[in-house]
Parts: C-alpha cells; structure tokens; sequence
C-alpha cells in the first residue's frame, strides 16, 4: 500500500513512539533514530555472526583448484586410499569374534 511508506512521517502515534526517549525525557531527531536502529542492527548481526550454524561436509566444499578430481579421476573425486583410522573389514571381524569369546566365557561362569 502506498500509505505504508509514509506512515513512519504521517502517523502521529509512532511518530512520538519511535522519536521520544523517556529516559532522557526529550524528543530525538531523525538521525538519532536511524542510529540507534543502525547500532541494533549491527549488534544483531554480529551476534548471529558468532553463531555456529552449520559446517559444511569436506566432500562437498567446492575444490576450485580441482587438485582433489585430478588425483582421483577414476572414483569421481573420492580419496581411493581410505584414511588410516578407519578399521577394516578383518579388524571388525576380529573385535566381533572376541566379543563373542567373551560372552562365551561369561555365560559358562553362571
């Protein structure tokens, strides 16, 4: 609506509202408001800025060099070599046999 531009100049009601200060009991400019308005803003944002939000997986950060699709051309950008923390098959395995083991010798002591 047309009228809704102007209604922060027009409006009596929000115009004392927005422009009177009770604490320093005086009335305060234009500029004034647009300042305080500005600083609240600016504190918002940096308050939101301090905020983690979401982290963004490794494998889909954009690799603008493309030095990760270069070295692994054949599996689609994928690290061939899993890294070194990563158990494998035969490791879980063996943790599950030893498990098993454990189970078997805590059931024959009841």
């Amino acid at each position: 609506m047309p009228h809704a531009d102007y209604d922060a100049i027009e409006n009596l009601h929000s115009m004392i509202n927005d422009h009177f200060d009770p604490s320093e009991g005086r009335f305060l400019s234009d500029h004034e408001v647009q300042d305080r308005a500005d600083k609240a803003a600016d504190e918002t944002q940096a308050a939101s800025a301090k905020k983690k939000r979401f982290t963004v997986p490794a494998h889909l950060v954009d690799d603008w060099t493309g030095q990760k699709w270069a070295e692994n051309i054949y599996s689609f950008g994928r690290e061939s070599v899993p890294p070194e923390n990563v158990k494998t098959k035969e490791d879980h395995e063996a943790e599950i046999k030893e498990y098993q083991e454990r189970l078997k010798k805590y059931e024959e002591k009841f």
